[in-house]
């Protein structure tokens, strides 16, 4: 009888120990991928030429304290060349082009070339690890008047932690590998944001549901 009781407390010992283990793993698991919860996320769209994009664009470096770092497939605008050559001067300013598209219309240690058999086709900004700029909008003449183009600004710091990984890739040269993003999904007060870049996460097999 003393033997069964010793292993009928081994065994709830053991049940016990596997719970808070899988528990763990669970736990780990939402914070990194599934479950975060951000407070007061602040999205806002704007549509190209309809609202000014270049003024958008430009105040955010105008406004950044500490550091911008844009991902651009092109640019040529010369009203945001100066303001990034401005702000360069007082914070970390980092630049990557497509190779397509520079022509040494911009210069200097905070600028990199992407030399990659794809395009670099990304166009985002990183603004003091809090806030993104993204879309479809190409800093150019032609994106700012002529094309119809869409630019979205998000004020959250886990998708900025997503868009700082993948910048830093690029910045190293890393164009079609490198890792998932952090947080793919987030949640605030009135929405849900999900974040994926291509071709590491494989947009085809995402579902959507209305």
């Amino acid at each position: 009888m003393e033997t069964k009781i010793k292993r009928c407390n081994i065994l709830i010992l053991f049940l016990f120990l596997f719970l808070i283990s899988c528990s763990n793993i669970l736990n780990k698991n939402s914070v990194n991928s599934k479950d975060i919860y951000e407070p007061n996320i602040n999205l806002n769209a704007y549509f190209c030429p309809r609202d000014n994009c270049a003024a958008i664009i430009k105040n955010l470096v105008d406004n950044a304290e500490s550091s911008v770092h844009c991902a651009l497939y092109d640019l040529d605008l010369k009203e945001l060349i100066t303001a990034i050559a401005k702000k360069s001067k007082k914070a970390d300013v980092k630049i990557v082009i497509d190779h397509n598209n520079y022509d040494e219309q911009i210069k200097g240690p905070g600028i990199k070339v992407a030399k990659s058999k794809q395009y670099m086709h990304n166009k985002f900004c990183i603004v003091d690890n809090k806030k993104v700029l993204t879309g479809s909008f190409n800093p150019t003449t032609n994106g700012a008047i002529y094309n119809n183009n869409n630019v979205i600004t998000i004020d959250s710091e886990y998708i900025a932690v997503n868009y700082e990984d993948e910048f830093n890739e690029l910045w190293n040269g890393i164009y079609v590998a490198g890792d998932k993003v952090k947080y793919e999904k987030i949640s605030s007060d009135n929405l849900v944001i999900e974040n994926y870049f291509c071709p590491v996460n494989s947009i085809s097999q995402l579902s959507f549901t209305l």
